[in-house]
């Protein structure tokens, strides 16, 4: 659970990250174009209004309690029918450069949810999230994709997996 909960601390993290950068960038754009280049102004402002409303968001979300993923965990978890990870490796000129791994959260109502995890340990996640959501299906297959695709509220209720 450790794990898990600081994979998506660190994800929140980044959010913040990337929202200040773009609160910054607005603002850089505003100030500097304002009355040169009203486009780039006018983009400046956007940055700014967009950059507000998602830094609200992700404060909303910055502790682990009030993390939307992990309230459905603790308290319908029910609602998440198929969890799948997905391991991606980077190989140029055939040098094993980098790994990263993301938890993909399907919900029964077509959400989903997705969380990056170090690639080391995305089988120890997905074993810890197996027994504490033992109604899901695990793993990741065409037709189980296309069964979820066909209807979200009623896959894997019959298991034909």
């Amino acid at each position: 659970m450790q794990l898990f909960c600081a994979s998506l601390q660190k994800e929140t993290r980044l959010q913040l990250i990337f929202t200040v950068l773009m609160l910054l960038c607005g603002l850089l754009l505003t100030v500097n174009f304002f009355p040169q280049s009203p486009i780039l102004a006018a983009a400046g402002l956007s940055l700014l209004f967009f950059g507000g409303y998602i830094l609200t968001i992700v404060l909303s979300r910055f502790s682990l309690e009030n993390n939307p993923l992990l309230k459905i965990i603790n308290t319908e978890p029910r609602r998440i029918v198929w969890v799948y990870g997905l391991n991606t490796e980077r190989h140029p000129f055939g040098l094993n450069f980098m790994q990263s791994g993301v938890l993909y959260f399907k919900l029964n109502d077509g959400d989903d949810f997705s969380v990056s995890v170090p690639a080391k340990k995305l089988k120890l996640v997905s074993a810890f999230l197996n027994r504490v959501l033992p109604h899901a299906v695990f793993g990741y297959s065409k037709e189980k994709e296309r069964k979820y695709t066909e209807s979200p509220e009623t896959f894997g209720i019959s298991r034909g997996f």
